[in-house]
C-alpha cells in the first residue's frame, strides 16, 4: 500500500519538462482535476439517478475537461490547463447553480479559481485583481437572478441537504488539496531561501579552498573573545602560523599541488584544533589559531605537539612525495595591549622563528 501511494505521490509530483513552466502550478492543477473528475463523476451519477439527465450530461462534459486539463499539464501545456479549469469551474458551476438554485451552494466552488489564480506567480498582481473582482460580480450576478432561470430543477428537502453537505465536504476536499499545494510551495521557498543563506553565509565566513574560517570571521570570534575577557576574566592565547618554504612548493610542484598541499594542512590543524580552541586561515599560506583558557606557556606545549605532527606528513601528490614544516609565533592576549598588539606581538615571533631556522614555535622574543 505505502509503494502504491508512494507511486502516486511521485506521479503527481512530476517536474514538468519546459522551463517556461513551473511544477507548482503543474502539481496544484494535477491535484484539482483529480478532485474535479471523481466530483463530477458522482454528480453524474446522481442526476443520472434522479432522471435529471441534462445536468447529467454537464457533469460528464465537466469530467471531460477535468481529464484534459490533467493531460495538459504533462505535456508542457500548463497555462492551458489553467485556462481550461478556471473557464470549467466558473461555467460548471453557473450552469450548476442556474438549474438548481443558491441552496445546494454550486456557486461557492467559483472562489477556488480566485486561489488558483493567486497561485501563479508570473501574473501580474493588478490582472489577479481584476479577474478576482470579475469572479465576484459574476458570483453575486448569478446568485441573485438563478431563480429567474426558466429552466429550474426543483429538488425535494432530502436531496437537496444531501448535495449540500456533499458540495460541503468536496469543496473542503478540494480547499485540503490547495492547503496541500500552497503549504508545499512555501515549505520550498523557504528551504530556498535557507540553503541560498546558508551557502551566502558559508562564502562570506569560510574560506573555500581549506573550509577554515576566514579572516573576517575571525576577526568577530576575536572579538567575541575580547568581551568574554573584559567580562568574565577567560584568558585566551593567539598563534599565528605560517608553512615553511611554501613558495618552493608552488614553484616547483605546481599551484594546484600547493593548493592541495595547503588544504591537508589545514585539515590536519582543524582536527588538532578541536576542543582546543578555533583556527582560520588568516591569508595565504598563514594561519592564525587561538587557544581558549591557555597561558602563552601552554599553548606553546600545544603547538609545539602540533609542529611535530604537521613534521612527520608526507603528501603524495601527482607521482612527488612532499614534506613540509610550519613556524609559529605565539602571544597571550593582554588587556592592557590589546588585540592588535597581541596579533603583532605574535607576527613578530613568528618572523623570529622564520630568521632562525624554522619550523619551531616561538613564545619570546
Amino acid at each position: 500500500m505505502r509503494d502504491l501511494i508512494k507511486k502516486i505521490t511521485e506521479f503527481i509530483e512530476a517536474d514538468v519538462k519546459d522551463p517556461g513552466e513551473t511544477k507548482d502550478l503543474a502539481v496544484l492543477l494535477r491535484i484539482v482535476t483529480l478532485f474535479g473528475i471523481i466530483y463530477y463523476f458522482c454528480h453524474a451519477v446522481f442526476f443520472a439517478y434522479l432522471g435529471h439527465f441534462v445536468l447529467a450530461f454537464i457533469s460528464v462534459g465537466a469530467i471531460g475537461l477535468a481529464c484534459s486539463a490533467f493531460i495538459l499539464t504533462y505535456e508542457n501545456n500548463t497555462n492551458l490547463a489553467l485556462l481550461i479549469t478556471t473557464v470549467g469551474i466558473l461555467l460548471i458551476s453557473l450552469a450548476y447553480t442556474l438549474n438548481l438554485g443558491n441552496a445546494p451552494s454550486y456557486h461557492t466552488a467559483i472562489y477556488l479559481n480566485i486561489l488558483i489564480i493567486y497561485y501563479k506567480k508570473t501574473e501580474r498582481m493588478r490582472l489577479k485583481m481584476f479577474l478576482t473582482v470579475g469572479m465576484i460580480l459574476i458570483l453575486i450576478a448569478v446568485s441573485c437572478l438563478c431563480d429567474l432561470w426558466p429552466y429550474r430543477v426543483e429538488l425535494d428537502e432530502f436531496w437537496s441537504r444531501f448535495i449540500l453537505m456533499f458540495n460541503i465536504c468536496a469543496h473542503g476536499s478540494f480547499m485540503l488539496g490547495f492547503s496541500y499545494s500552497y503549504g508545499n510551495k512555501f515549505n520550498r521557498s523557504e528551504e530556498k531561501l535557507r540553503r541560498i543563506n546558508d551557502n551566502l553565509e558559508r562564502l562570506a565566513n569560510y574560506d573555500p579552498l581549506t573550509s577554515l574560517v576566514n579572516r573576517r570571521r575571525m576577526t568577530d570570534i576575536l572579538a567575541e573573545k575580547v568581551y568574554t575577557f573584559n567580562r568574565t576574566g577567560e584568558r585566551f592565547t593567539i598563534a599565528i602560523g605560517d608553512i615553511d618554504h611554501f613558495k618552493n612548493v608552488n614553484d616547483t610542484y605546481g599551484h594546484d599541488t600547493g593548493d592541495y598541499v595547503l588544504s591537508k594542512v589545514a585539515e590536519t590543524m582543524r582536527k588538532y584544533m578541536r576542543y582546543k580552541g578555533t583556527i582560520a586561515r588568516w591569508g595565504g599560506e598563514e594561519f592564525l589559531l587561538i587557544f581558549d583558557n591557555q597561558d602563552l606557556e601552554g599553548a606553546a606545549l600545544l603547538l609545539e605537539t602540533l609542529r611535530k605532527d604537521i613534521e612527520k606528513l608526507h603528501f603524495d601528490y601527482k607521482e612527488h612525495r612532499i614534506n613540509v614544516s610550519m613556524t609559529f609565533g605565539v602571544e597571550e592576549y593582554n588587556s592592557r595591549t590589546g588585540i592588535d598588539s597581541t596579533i603583532i606581538r605574535a607576527d613578530r615571533k613568528l618572523y623570529k622563528g622564520k630568521e632562525s631556522g624554522r619550523n619551531k614555535v616561538v613564545s619570546h622574543l
